[in-house]
């Protein structure tokens, strides 16, 4: 759902919204890193999905999903499993785009298979490193050395094989310190990696400050509509659990479990039509009551959709 649909095309999509765009699927807790933006260090659920778990997830959802995420609240590259996985989601389904976000601070040992066997699309490495004092403050506890290594490294292997996938994102949290250092660190990876940006800064709090600077740098937000999210995503947890968002790290809003129904009964059920519903009227969950996604990540056609409502009194 990107540009020129019409109200009618998005008043059938939010009745009946299709399955599904984004799949992304926890197959693993672990995580090496520490970063100060993430949830991950207050969660209080652990776990590793069994592979008859992340079996049963491929082969009920992947054939439908536009893109997959075979990831949430880990980090990937700690996976072992995840060249088979990649593997499992292609033969399901062949068109869909797989995407892993990574850190990218330690290499395991089989990680050429993500390029010899050439079944990850996209890699974005989170990597808010353009000076050491910027990583160590964002990412603590890596070497930022070493994580330069390994970048630089895997795009010498993957050149070497004369291969465009993965194609390698390279991006950083919008900040006013690493706003101020983006032109030196776009100039030195540009060449290396296929493309440097920044990206908002998800925060689930209110903070003045941010608030300003975000302003700044993209405009004032728009009103808030209901998140497009929950029309777009289907987000499950190691334990099968699906959650109506990934900010949902805690697993506070259980939709159903993909082990005890189809998908079907999850995705266009009660639980999901009425966390739906809450956001038509403004209700919000915790999650998402100072979530700024709304704000500058949403699509512009969504947001003049219920603008649109809004202004002819059907909201």
């Amino acid at each position: 759902m990107t540009q020129q649909i019409s109200d009618e095309t998005y008043e059938k999509y939010v009745q009946e919204p299709p399955f599904v765009g984004l799949l992304q699927f926890e197959t693993g807790t672990a995580c090496n890193g520490k970063c100060t933006f993430c949830s991950h260090k207050d969660m209080k659920r652990s776990g590793t999905a069994s592979w008859s778990t992340i079996l049963e997830v491929i082969d009920q959802c992947a054939p439908y999903a536009q893109t997959v995420c075979p990831f949430w609240m880990q980090e990937p590259l700690l996976e072992p499993r995840l060249p088979a996985i990649l593997d499992n989601v292609k033969q399901v389904n062949p068109k869909t785009e797989t995407v892993i976000y990574t850190n990218m601070a330690k290499l395991p040992k089989w990680w050429r298979q993500l390029v010899d066997e050439q079944n990850l699309d996209t890699m974005i490495i989170s990597f808010y490193g353009a000076t050491p004092q910027l990583y160590r403050k964002y990412q603590p506890g890596f070497n930022w050395n070493r994580t330069r290594r390994n970048i630089k490294r895997f795009m010498a292997y993957r050149k070497s094989k004369g291969y465009k996938k993965p194609y390698v994102k390279m991006h950083y949290i919008m900040l006013p310190d690493t706003v101020a250092a983006a032109k030196g660190f776009a100039e030195e990876w540009i060449n290396i990696v296929d493309s440097v940006g920044g990206t908002v800064y998800r925060t689930y709090e209110t903070n003045e400050a941010l608030e300003q600077f975000e302003q700044k740098q993209y405009g004032a937000p728009p009103k808030r509509v209901p998140c497009i999210r929950l029309w777009s995503g289907f987000y499950v947890q190691f334990n099968g659990d699906v959650c109506p968002c990934s900010a949902d790290s805690q697993g506070d809003n259980v939709l159903g479990n993909v082990l005890e129904q189809n998908f079907r009964q999850i995705w266009w059920g009660p639980k999901a039509r009425e966390f739906r519903e809450k956001h038509i009227k403004g209700e919000y969950a915790e999650m998402c009551r100072n979530c700024n996604y709304y704000k500058y990540e949403m699509p512009k056609e969504w947001i003049q959709y219920w603008l649109n409502k809004s202004l002819s009194g059907n909201l």
